[in-house]
């Protein structure tokens, strides 16, 4: 029983510091690599300083600042001093208030890329109508 509880409590204080690093003012000046996958679909890798625990794609909503968003920065922040790794693509339809085809596929391509590169488990967090092609794409 003591094992148990003291693995939720190391959980609770990951999940206490994460929230606290989305509370924070955000950081604008985020480093990222833009890259492209193998079929030249773009996207911006933010790698964290020290060895990534895994690697998350978040799915942004419609909306004109897109992959620039400060909501999305603040969470890139979040993750990325949660040894976190982060891929976010870049989907021309979302960022013209459009449900299109083509960003479900770059997406697909883009966690193909990812999970070949890293050879490991990806998650994907979507928000707001990114959560459609998301799912559509799992």
């Amino acid at each position: 029983m003591a094992k148990s509880l003291s693995g939720m409590g190391r959980n609770w204080n990951g999940t206490r510091l994460f929230i606290r690093s989305l509370q924070s003012k955000p950081k604008l000046n985020i480093p990222s690599q833009t890259q492209s996958t193998p079929h030249g679909n773009s996207f911006d890798l933010y790698t964290p300083e020290g060895k990534p625990v895994k690697t998350i794609v978040p799915v942004y909503g419609m909306g004109l600042l897109a992959e620039h968003d400060p909501r999305l920065n603040k969470f890139i922040q979040a993750c990325l001093e949660m040894n976190t790794r982060v891929a976010v693509p870049h989907l021309p339809g979302l960022k013209s208030y459009l449900l299109e085809k083509s960003d479900r596929e770059k997406l697909i391509d883009l966690i193909g890329h990812i999970h070949g590169q890293y050879q490991e488990t990806i998650s994907i967090i979507a928000f707001s109508a990114g959560a459609s092609i998301a799912l559509s794409a799992c």
